[in-house]
């Protein structure tokens, strides 16, 4: 699995008096299928999960469901982005350089993008534990899996078998149970829960993941709608990173 920093900056190096030893300082990271949590000004608005990473140049950016970042549902205005150690991944400007919307009017449309701050390690996989069970999820990594890249709504079939990784409910897989073309949207027998949300709906060819599509909601351990990825990530200029 490769791993790249957004940037090189003279920050990610410190140098040690004694021996003028360059140490690498700690820095934040994530991948599909890791924890977000969503700050404001003294406030936690709580957990979603990283759907993916994106790139526009050599500028990287992180991918989630729009509602995550919705003032109506946190509170308050969403002035950060940090991983699940409390390393930040995205300060209230990397929130600004993106975007982020949420509708459900018959069609849902959920999607946010925000710049990686710099120095933050990316991994080209998905992988998850369950959050819901802190004391014992590191025995529940998820495989890594490979990211590829997007597919389509279109190219999902009902009755076909995908997996789902999220950040409170770990890596669950589930059967799909309709299509929409038009409105990119899946839903799926799959389960997931609260802070699964953007979390990377997808399938495995050749031992590669391709992701479809983003948690937006639905019923806990039952019926789960997905927002198309693709589609948003093409209007965005963004493409696979």
């Amino acid at each position: 699995m490769r791993s790249m920093m957004k940037r090189a900056t003279a920050a990610a190096l410190t140098i040690s008096l004694a021996g003028a030893t360059p140490a690498i300082a700690s820095a934040a990271s994530t991948h599909a299928g890791d924890r977000i949590q969503i700050t404001g000004d003294g406030a936690f608005g709580g957990n979603c999960t990283l759907n993916s990473i994106a790139k526009q140049g050599d500028t990287l950016y992180g991918v989630t469901s729009g509602h995550c970042f919705d003032e109506s549902e946190l509170g308050f205005t969403a002035t950060g982005v940090k991983d699940a150690s409390g390393d930040v991944l995205a300060d209230v400007d990397d929130i600004a350089a993106g975007d982020n919307y949420y509708t459900n009017n018959g069609a849902v449309d959920d999607f946010a993008y925000f710049r990686l701050n710099d120095g933050v390690e990316v991994e080209d996989y998905i992988s998850s534990s369950p959050g819901v069970l802190p004391f014992i999820n590191g025995f529940f990594q998820s495989p890594e899996v490979e990211v590829a890249g997007y597919k389509d709504v279109s190219d999902l079939r009902v009755g076909q078998i995908v997996t789902k990784d999220g950040a409170m409910s770990g890596r669950t897989m589930g059967m799909v149970l309709d299509v929409n073309s038009n409105s990119k949207e899946v839903t799926a027998i799959i389960p997931a829960i609260g802070g699964d949300s953007g979390g990377p709906l997808y399938v495995v060819e050749n031992g590669k993941a391709y992701i479809v599509g983003n948690l937006t909601g639905g019923s806990p351990l039952l019926f789960n709608i997905f927002d198309g990825t693709q589609q948003h990530i093409s209007s965005a200029g963004l493409e696979a990173f």
